[in-house]
């Protein structure tokens, strides 16, 4: 007959080192250590990256008032052009300006009393709706004041 023969396994187990505890580490975990050159980056990341935004934030301060300097100019500039266009139209409004061209360049003259008519244009006549009765706004207003009315009497 055949004997059953049991089998074992090894498995590799990796033990402390000796003196571990005694370094202070917690339970025998090693714990991750930087390098001095992550360290570096990390400390220049650290002052950099704040640099370059105080840097772009100023920059983009500068240029934000630049932008309203010029819009101020070109305001002014504007300002300064209507109002020399203003009298500009008022003086080619002018009645002197237009009696002087029409009778200049178009040849009219003055009109006699004679040349004249006047006229008497009646009003025109304005249509009144005829009204049957009190308006809507008229009926519930008085329902309204009606309810207002007794409850006021009570």
């Amino acid at each position: 007959m055949l004997a059953v023969v049991a089998r074992t396994r090894i498995f590799p187990v990796l033990l402390p080192e000796p003196g571990a505890r005694e370094r202070g580490s917690r339970a025998g975990r090693r714990r991750a250590r930087f390098t001095p050159l992550t360290r570096a980056l990390v400390a220049a990341l650290l002052v950099v990256v704040p640099a370059i935004a105080y840097v772009s934030q100023s920059t983009a301060t500068t240029r934000t008032g630049y932008a309203i300097l010029t819009l101020r100019e070109e305001i002014t500039s504007l300002q300064a052009e209507n109002a020399r266009l203003v009298v500009g139209v008022s003086a080619l409004k002018s009645p002197e300006r237009i009696e002087r061209a029409a009778r200049g360049r178009l040849g009219m003259v003055q009109p006699t009393p004679a040349q004249m008519a006047a006229l008497t244009v009646p009003s025109p006549a304005v249509a009144v709706p005829a009204v049957s009765g009190p308006t809507v706004w008229q009926r519930v207003s008085a329902l309204l004041l009606g309810r207002e009315a007794a409850a006021s009497e009570r």
